[in-house]
């Protein structure tokens, strides 16, 4: 089901999990290896979500999931519309203002020893009446 009501909670969950060769390996990334980059497709309003720099290490067991629930995020500043920071500020009490949205979540890390960056992501899209 994509639709909800206005007030009811939604939980959006990413989950990463290694299946590879190995026992285990460690990954290196900022404050989380996962991001929610949300759009609102009615308004045309991009949801930002801010991520602290700093190099934090986790090892991935082979075959366990890492989870993390997405926590309502963003802000704006005064150079922001009016309909904008109302629309934030709604958001950001936990109510979905009514619309539609489009989570583009993904993962962005290295893996300890190796220089390349790996992400790898998908989206989800649901409605708020």
């Amino acid at each position: 089901n994509n639709a909800f009501s206005k007030g009811e909670k939604i939980d959006i969950t990413a989950s990463l999990t290694y299946i590879g060769e190995k026992d285990e390996i460690v990954i290196l990334h900022a404050a989380s290896p996962f991001y929610f980059d949300i759009k609102e497709t009615t308004r045309g309003y991009d949801i930002e979500y801010p991520m602290n720099l700093p190099l934090i290490s986790t090892t991935l067991k082979n075959g366990e999931p890492l989870n993390i629930q997405y926590v309502t995020s963003g802000g704006y500043s005064d150079l922001n519309t009016e309909e904008y920071r109302s629309f934030m500020d709604e958001f950001l009490s936990g109510s979905y203002p009514v619309g539609y949205y489009v989570v583009n979540g993904y993962v962005r890390f290295t893996v300890e020893g190796e220089e390349d960056n790996t992400e790898l992501g998908g989206n989800i899209g649901f409605q708020i009446n």
